[in-house]
C-alpha cells in the first residue's frame, strides 16, 4: 500500500517538476547566449528639446566572426516611457571577387584562372524594418526581434534604433540636466560614441555652438516609412556626431555608457553660477584697487585723480573700439566681395593695431614724462584693473546679444567668449 501511495505522488509531483523546470529554461533564456566572436560599435545622436524629451537615433554595428549566425536580436533601452518610432536593419547584399590567381597550362595553352575568392560588399546598402515585441522592465525597456537578415560569418550589418523618452532630464530652476545611457547588449562592445544637441535657440553647456543632425535624420525615417529609401544610407552614417559628444572602449556585455551634461533656453540662466563668480571679481578688483590707492595714500598725490581716470578712460576706449571692429568686420564679411575682404581685414586689423597701441601706451607715456616715474605707474594699474573688469562686462554682453546666424568674424568673438565662460 505504501508502495502505491509513493507512486501516485510521483506521478503528480513529475508533471510539476517538468514544467517548473521549462519555465526555469524559458526564464534563462531571456538573452540569447553570450557569444565571444561577435562585437559591437554604437553610435548615438541625442537631440534633447526644451519640453526635455530626448530624441535618439542609434546605430548597433554588430560584426560577426562565429560559425554561427546572428538571427535573433534583443537589448534593452534605459528609461520607462520610451517610445519607438523606427527599428530598422541595415545589411548589405554581397558578390564574389577574386582575391587570388593562378596560371593553369595544358595542352591546349595557359589560362589565368581563380583560386580562391571572397565576399564584398555592395553599396548602397539595404533597409528592412524589424517586427519586435517588448517587455516593461523596473527601469528599461526590453525589445526582442528576429532579424529580417541573418548576419552569417563575417558579415556586418547594422540595427538603426529610432525613439523617443522623457526618462533622461531633470529639470530645476529653469535648467535641464541630463543623464543618457546607451542600450544594453549581451555582447562586447567594442567602441561608443555619444554626439548630444539641443533644439531650436537652447543652450548646451560647455559648446559654443549648435549643430543639430537629427532633422535630417527624421525626414530620411519618414520617407523609409513611406517605402522610399532615398537618403537613409547617407543621413545614417551622421548618427554619432553632435555638438557635445563622448567615447567610450571596451564595455562588457550588458554594460551601458553615459553621459550627463546641461542645458537651458537662457545662456545667462546656464551660467549664473560662473557668471555671478564673474562680477564678484570685478567688484572685488573695484574694491581691491581702490583700497590699496587708498592705503598708499595715491589719492592725496596732486595728479593721482587724472592718472586713475585716463586708465579708466583709456581701457573702456579699447573695449568699445574692439566692439566697433568686429561690427564693421562682420558687414564687411556680409556685403563687400570675396576678392577684396582680405584686403579690407589686414587694413583695418593694422589700423585698429596702431590706434590700440596709442590708446594704451600713450597716458601712461605721457604721464610718465610730465609728472614722474610713480604717476606713470598709477595710470598703469588703473589701465589694467579696468580693462579687466570691462572685458568681464563685455563678455557677458556680447553672449547674450549675439545673434546665432551671423557672420564669422563677430561669431569667432561669441564663441571665445563662451569659451571663457566655460
Amino acid at each position: 500500500m505504501k508502495i502505491l501511495n509513493l507512486f501516485l505522488v510521483l506521478l503528480l509531483v513529475l508533471p510539476i517538476s517538468l514544467a517548473a523546470e521549462e519555465m526555469a529554461q524559458t526564464k534563462i533564456m531571456a538573452y540569447p547566449p553570450y557569444q565571444a566572436n561577435t562585437g559591437l560599435n554604437q553610435y548615438y545622436t541625442v537631440d534633447f528639446d526644451e519640453e526635455g524629451d530626448a530624441t535618439v537615433a542609434a546605430k548597433i554595428e554588430i560584426q560577426n566572426f562565429d560559425k554561427e549566425g546572428v538571427s535573433q536580436l534583443q537589448f534593452e533601452i534605459p528609461g520607462t516611457n520610451v517610445r519607438m518610432i523606427n527599428l530598422v536593419q541595415e545589411y548589405f547584399l554581397y558578390t564574389e571577387d577574386c582575391s587570388n590567381w593562378q596560371k593553369v597550362c595544358n595542352s591546349m595553352g595557359c589560362l589565368d584562372q581563380c583560386t580562391s575568392y571572397y565576399p564584398r560588399q555592395i553599396w548602397p546598402p539595404q533597409y528592412e524594418s524589424i517586427n519586435y515585441e517588448t517587455d516593461t522592465l523596473s527601469n528599461s525597456v526590453l525589445y526582442r526581434m528576429k532579424l529580417p537578415h541573418k548576419i552569417n560569418q563575417s558579415e556586418t550589418s547594422s540595427i538603426i534604433v529610432y525613439y523617443k523618452t522623457r526618462s533622461y532630464t531633470q529639470k530645476n530652476l529653469g535648467i535641464f540636466d541630463f543623464n543618457f545611457e546607451t542600450i544594453k547588449l549581451n555582447y562586447d562592445t567594442n567602441s561608443v560614441n555619444v554626439g548630444v544637441s539641443v533644439s531650436g535657440d537652447l543652450h548646451l553647456k560647455g559648446t559654443s555652438q549648435n549643430v543639430n543632425y537629427l532633422p535630417e535624420f527624421e525626414r530620411a525615417a519618414q520617407d523609409f516609412s513611406m517605402g522610399k529609401v532615398g537618403e537613409m544610407a547617407n543621413v545614417v552614417g551622421y548618427i554619432g556626431q553632435g555638438s557635445y559628444s563622448r567615447n567610450a572602449n571596451s564595455l562588457d556585455p550588458m554594460e551601458s555608457f553615459s553621459l550627463t551634461g546641461s542645458y537651458a533656453k537662457s545662456w545667462l540662466n546656464l551660467y549664473r553660477f560662473r557668471i555671478f563668480i564673474g562680477l564678484l571679481i570685478a567688484i572685488g578688483l573695484i574694491f581691491g584697487a581702490y583700497y590699496a590707492l587708498k592705503k598708499l595714500e595715491v589719492f592725496e598725490q596732486k595728479n593721482a585723480k587724472k592718472c586713475i581716470w585716463s586708465g579708466i578712460a583709456s581701457s573702456l576706449a579699447l573695449i568699445i573700439l574692439w566692439t566697433l571692429t568686429s561690427l564693421f568686420l562682420n558687414l564687411i564679411n556680409k556685403y563687400a566681395a570675396y576678392n577684396v575682404q582680405s584686403m579690407i581685414f589686414l587694413m583695418v586689423l593694422l589700423l585698429i593695431g596702431i590706434i590700440s597701441l596709442f590708446v594704451m601706451f600713450g597716458p601712461i607715456v605721457y604721464f610718465g614724462l610730465k609728472y614722474g616715474l610713480k604717476e606713470a605707474v598709477i595710470a598703469t594699474i588703473s589701465f589694467l584693473i579696468s580693462l579687466v573688469i570691462f572685458g568681464i562686462i563685455a563678455t557677458i554682453i556680447l553672449v547674450l546679444l549675439m545673434p546665432s546666424n551671423s557672420g564669422p568674424i563677430y561669431r569667432y568673438a561669441m564663441e571665445t567668449a563662451k569659451a571663457v565662460m566655460a
